[in-house]
């Protein structure tokens, strides 16, 4: 399977490739990947601080049910 990759990644991929010496598909799955784990960083925190607000007394129950949702998290 071939996929697209949008032009500001392609266009950096180059740039780095170029620069480096390295092979474009080796640098593009290193940027990937570094955005993935960005990614599940900040979802990481997000649960955290999800849960720290959860047990706050001053919300109401199921007030953050709407974002648990949207993050596939149970509903409280």
């Amino acid at each position: 399977m071939v996929l697209q990759m949008p032009a500001e990644l392609e266009r950096r991929v180059a740039e780095v490739a170029h620069a480096t010496g390295r092979e474009p598909d080796d640098v593009a799955a290193e940027i990937l990947d570094a955005g993935v784990e960005r990614y599940n960083a900040k979802l990481a925190k997000l649960r955290t601080e999800l849960q720290r607000a959860d047990g706050n007394p001053d919300a109401e129950p199921g007030a953050f049910n709407r974002a648990r949702a949207r993050l596939g998290l149970p509903l409280r």
